[in-house]
This record gives C-alpha cells, structure tokens and sequence, in this order.
C-alpha cells in the first residue's frame, strides 16, 4: 500500500493528459512487503529544531513537493522539467492503439518479468502501465532509515513499445531532483542505446539493470562528495579556531591593565561576579597542608 501511495502522489492530474489514464490504472497495484536497506540514523534525545535539521535530502524534498500543483509534483518526484511534459501527455484519456502482434509481445514479456521479479513486478489492469520495484537497492547512508522504494515505471499506453523506444520514468528510493535527472538525461539518454534495429525486442529487464547501475555511480559520487564536503567543512573550523586563539593571544598579549581585567571578567562569566573572602578570613587548610609556604622552601632550598 505504501508503494501504491508513492505512485499515485495523491494526484489527480488535468484530467485530459494520457499521464491521468496511467495514474488511474496504478491504483489498482499493491507491492507485497519488502525490505529496504537502509543507513545512518537520527540522533536520540535530539531538539525539535535538531531534528529538522537532521532530516535528510529527500525528506525536505518530499516536504517542499507537497506544495506543488499535482501535474508539477509528478514530473519534479521523476527527475522531469516541465518541458518534457509534452513528451508525457498525449492531449487525450485514451492510449495508442497498438496491434494484436504488439499485444502478444508485451504479453510474452509480462509473463518473463513476472517471473523473474514476482510479487515486485506489477501492471495495471488496462495493461497500460507496468511497475517493476528494484530489490537489493542501496540508498546512500547519508538519508537515513524509511527511505522510500526504488521504482521504475513503464507507461505502455504513450507508444507502441517494443515496436518502440520505452517511455520510462524512475521514482522513490530518497534519490532527489539531480539523481532523477541524471538517470533521465545520462543513464537513459545517453548510456543507453536503443535504436530502430531493436524494434520489436523485450527490454524492460535491461533498462531496470541499466538504472540500477547509473544510480550506484551516481551515489558513488554523491557520497565522495559529500565526504570531501565534510573533510573540508572540519579542515575550515580547525583552521577557524587557531586563527581565533592566535588573535586572542595576540590582544591579551596588548591590552592595558584595565583590559586584561575586563576580558578575564569576560571569560570567568558568573565566577567573576563572586564576593572576594574577607581579609582576616583564610581558605580552610588541605590535608596535606604542612603550614610550611612554598615561597619559603624555595627560599631555604636556594636562599
């Protein structure tokens, strides 16, 4: 059920595109259990305001997607600009007719995918949207535990495929705008070949393998970034705090008399403020106090 929720977005679209034939039809798919691997974690004990800055990318972009218009939030949670929106909707509820010799093909394929994906390979009821869920997924261990499923989409009804190119979007796994993207316009674009030579070949299984692999280069990268990021972020405070103590070591070593006492009353805070001892009052004794002064042992040792 949560899968399903993923899928649709709670969107209804413009009701005239052929995206909203699609969305209706994957109301009817329900991805059994399964599980996710997952790294990092929150903090315990952590602050409201700790823990909002501890959410990870993809829930502050989930937060930020709720406040788009439907049309907009489905193509910005597949990695899609709105200038490819003409590429999704074909102006019409209805799908491409497609001739009984394709309907055979996708029909032989389905049967391929079901067997190897099973419970995680699921096609609407009007047999115009497929949906494989991708197993063995990796988030990166920056995003935390509860990271959604890794989803490909296949959207049979916006062409003849496999007479045809697949018209194929990738969703969930916590993988935010520029990973999306990167699969769209790199790993599917441009890493992935198909051409007029391959018409009428099942390849559904490969474009699920070629996306499974231009995501783990992509979050290869990201995480060496990110790394890089914190060595840098740790090198620029230690850097901070030497320059802070040698200037700090430098204006004591300058100030006046009046000054010193000022920046100690600074540093000291509360303690400053605590009433001297009286005159005739002395600090109770230590046990190991012998009553003979260190001053006068120096004195007697090197007199």
């Amino acid at each position: 059920e949560k899968q399903r929720h993923t899928l649709m977005n709670m969107g209804e679209g413009d009701q005239e595109s052929g995206i909203d034939e699609g969305i209706k039809a994957l109301s009817s798919i329900s991805f059994a259990p399964a599980e996710t691997v997952a790294g990092g974690g929150e903090g315990r004990g952590a602050s409201g305001a700790n823990k909002q800055q501890m959410l990870p990318e993809w829930k502050v972009e989930e937060k930020n997607n709720r406040n788009l218009p439907d049309d907009d939030r489905w193509f910005r949670e597949r990695g899609l600009a709105n200038s490819g929106e003409e590429r999704w909707s074909s102006k019409s509820d209805k799908a491409v007719e497609v001739s009984d010799e394709v309907k055979e093909l996708r029909e032989q394929e389905a049967e391929v995918l079901e067997s190897i994906y099973d419970t995680c390979f699921q096609k609407a009821e009007n047999e115009n949207s497929w949906v494989v869920l991708v197993e063995g997924y990796e988030p990166s261990s920056f995003w935390g535990p509860d990271t959604p499923d890794l989803t490909v989409e296949f959207w049979l009804g916006l062409n003849t495929y496999p007479t045809e190119r697949p018209a194929v979007t990738v969703t969930g796994g916590g993988l935010p705008f520029d990973a999306l993207k990167f699969i769209n316009d790199v790993t599917l674009a441009e890493n992935w070949d198909w051409d007029d030579d391959r018409s009428g070949e099942p390849v559904c299984f490969e474009v699920v393998e070629v996306v499974r692999d231009g995501i783990a280069e992509w979050i290869s990268d990201y995480e060496e970034a990110k790394k890089r990021e914190d060595e840098e972020r740790k090198k620029d405070q230690r850097e901070k705090a030497k320059k802070d103590a040698e200037e700090q070591r430098l204006t004591k070593k300058t100030m006046t008399e009046p000054e010193r006492r000022q920046y100690a009353k600074q540093q000291l805070g509360s303690f400053a403020s605590a009433p001297p001892l009286p005159k005739t009052q002395k600090p109770p004794p230590s046990r190991s106090d012998t009553g003979v002064r260190e001053v006068d042992l120096v004195k007697d040792l090197f007199g």
